[in-house]
């Protein structure tokens, strides 16, 4: 019973990556390969916004301590994935690049003024 549900889960799983694997992929930067899946992989880790964006959650994390540690990331990577499953998609989200400024904006103000949420509330 136990090694069908193992079969089952995998089988699933590897449904879902093969469905999530684009066969195209945007990267914005204009700049060199600008498609292909590496190019769209790899375009979070070369943007300085994003770049920002990242280091401002991982430290607000840190800021806040308890669960939050590990919860702000894993819930900030959730959407990340989210955001990719909706541009793999074709769906087009208006002002991107600007909502991610707009997020480092936000987050170095909660990092400034100490903002924490309350970590009992965090599943």
């Amino acid at each position: 019973m136990m090694r069908m549900f193992q079969i089952v889960i995998f089988r699933l799983l590897f449904a879902l990556t093969l469905g999530l694997l684009p066969l195209d992929v945007f990267a914005r930067t204009g700049i060199g390969q600008t498609t292909g899946f590496l190019a769209g992989f790899c375009h979070p880790i070369g943007g300085a916004d994003h770049l920002l964006t990242m280091f401002a959650v991982g430290l607000w994390a840190a800021q806040t301590g308890g669960r939050a540690v590990w919860a702000i990331p894993a819930v900030f990577v959730g959407l990340m994935v989210c955001g990719g499953i909706l541009g793999v998609s074709g769906i087009f989200l208006p002002f991107v690049e600007l909502s991610i400024l707009t997020s480092v904006l936000i987050l170095g103000l909660m990092i400034a003024a100490e903002f924490c949420v309350n970590s009992g509330e965090l599943i």
